[in-house]
């Protein structure tokens, strides 16, 4: 291991309950307790992870030189800067996804694929009937327009809520840095910031709280509920240009029975929009009351330790490189 003034740094975690753990993933894996004394074998770019309780789950990459460096903190740290925010405007879900938070990344993830599909479809619709010529083809292009416009809406709210949720995640301050020492503070989980997290973002507070399946949970209702909403949206656009298409027929329609067959559609379409204005204000209260169990959800959740680490194990690989070995170790 060397001198004491070469020896690779200490881990210590500033201000954490007793029993807390911490995980450093890279080439080589090692899971301990702190402080922790890093074999020399900690050499580069490398993810780090701690938990216990009291404390949120908190992750960052650190860069580990060789023996007389100090480590340094390559991800971003608290509070709002150019990389955090250049960070949490990618597509959605994937900033959580790169930050070990994977089921609520990709719930966000494929609601984002789903709103820009829709759109899409939408799109071309409009384009198709832009292209063509007369009063009813100018209505449908309008609808298709209305329904683009608002399934980019809803994918919107999705990038916005991608963001915000990711400028909330815990992260390390970096206290001391020295060839011999890493000391970290990490947040602690208290009620009125868990509250807080969840009334801003649906789960994020659960999130917070080590309840991460829970969190993504809730934010997996919120975003259902606003995906029904557009939808039923959309159902009610489609209606709506149903009638005035109806109306179009009925003023250019000079024989007896085909206006009382255009009035009778008229009457039937009427009901039909008053239904989907039904459904769709049904998942408008629904997104408010999800979001409202949510909250109190968060205010009353148990504030335990998260999972234990996994146990000692050894497993193998077969890379560019050739076989390799990674050695898991608990300290």
């Amino acid at each position: 291991m060397g001198d004491q003034q070469t020896r690779p740094p200490v881990v210590t975690l500033i201000s954490n309950p007793p029993g807390a753990s911490i995980a450093i993933q890279g080439p080589a894996e090692v899971f301990g307790q702190t402080p922790m004394d890093l074999p020399s074998s900690i050499v580069g770019r490398f993810s780090m992870l701690a938990q216990g309780g009291g404390v949120a789950r908190t992750q960052g990459v650190f860069e580990f030189g060789t023996r007389g460096q100090s480590p340094v903190m390559v991800s971003e740290g608290p509070g709002m800067s150019p990389a955090l925010f250049l960070r949490s405007v990618n597509f959605p879900g994937l900033p959580d996804i790169t930050a070990k938070r994977t089921f609520r990344g990709l719930v966000m993830t494929f609601s984002e694929v789903g709103a820009l599909g829709m759109a899409a479809g939408a799109h071309i619709r409009y384009r198709n009937h832009l292209n063509e010529a007369g009063d009813q083809e100018a209505l449908r292009a309008r609808e298709e327009r209305r329904v683009r416009n608002a399934w980019l809406a809803y994918g919107g709210g999705v990038w916005a809520l991608s963001a915000i949720d990711y400028w909330m995640l815990p992260r390390f301050t970096v206290t001391e840095s020295t060839p011999t020492r890493l000391s970290l503070r990490i947040p602690t989980v208290g009620r009125a910031k868990i509250a807080l997290r969840s009334l801003v973002v649906p789960g994020a507070g659960q999130e917070f709280a080590n309840h991460g399946v829970r969190g993504a949970l809730w934010m997996t209702g919120v975003l259902a509920a606003g995906a029904g909403y557009t939808a039923a949206h959309e159902a009610l656009v489609h209606k709506r240009a149903d009638i005035e298409s109806s109306r179009l027929h009925l003023a250019g329609a000079t024989d007896p029975n085909d206006q009382l067959r255009y009035l009778r559609e008229i009457e039937v379409l009427r009901q039909d929009i008053r239904t989907a204005e039904d459904v769709r204000r049904g998942f408008g209260y629904g997104v408010l009351a999800i979001h409202a169990a949510n909250l109190l959800d968060a205010m009353i959740l148990t504030l335990g330790p998260p999972a234990a680490s996994t146990s000692p194990r050894v497993s193998t690989a077969y890379g560019p490189l050739g076989p390799q070995v990674a050695i898991h170790i608990r300290y």
